[in-house]
């Protein structure tokens, strides 16, 4: 017969006691600096993290770990002797939640969702893509503009 322990002792409760809450403002998530925009592993990085679905919960501080990030990525583009950052990388994407594991343990669930057609998209994606797309120029027009 098994008898479940009171989570209140255990050693590595994850329970909320203890822990401080504080309210912050949302990181605002920047275009890719103009310096790293013509390399294409820099560019499909930083795309990556921008559009997982809990990067709109990053705060300030989470953003510009990824920002002190871009010249490791860059480096290990750049060639062989870049590979000494990868740990440094792996080190912040794991603090992130990269991997399912790391997910587990910052207790971030995502739910996949399957998609509907041939086209590996969810329905509706391309008109929501086209939709985005459009507000950017829309915004980079503005920007030159003034």
């Amino acid at each position: 017969m098994s008898v479940k322990k009171d989570p209140s002792r255990r050693a590595n409760s994850r329970g909320a006691k203890g822990m401080s809450t504080y309210t912050a403002e949302r990181g605002r998530f920047p275009r890719l600096p103009t310096r790293y925009r013509d390399n294409a592993e820099v560019r499909r990085w930083w795309d990556t993290w921008r559009n997982v679905p809990w990067a709109d919960r990053f705060t300030a501080t989470e953003v510009q770990s990824l920002l002190d990030t871009l010249p490791l990525v860059e480096a290990l583009h750049a060639g062989p002797e870049g590979l000494r950052y990868r740990a440094e990388i792996r080190r912040v994407e794991s603090l992130l939640g990269a991997t399912a594991y790391d997910r587990r343990r910052l207790d971030i669930y995502v739910e996949v969702i399957e998609p509907d057609d041939a086209s590996g998209q969810p329905s509706g994606a391309d008109d929501e893509i086209a939709a985005l797309d459009a507000e950017v120029a829309r915004l980079e027009a503005e920007m030159t503009s003034d």
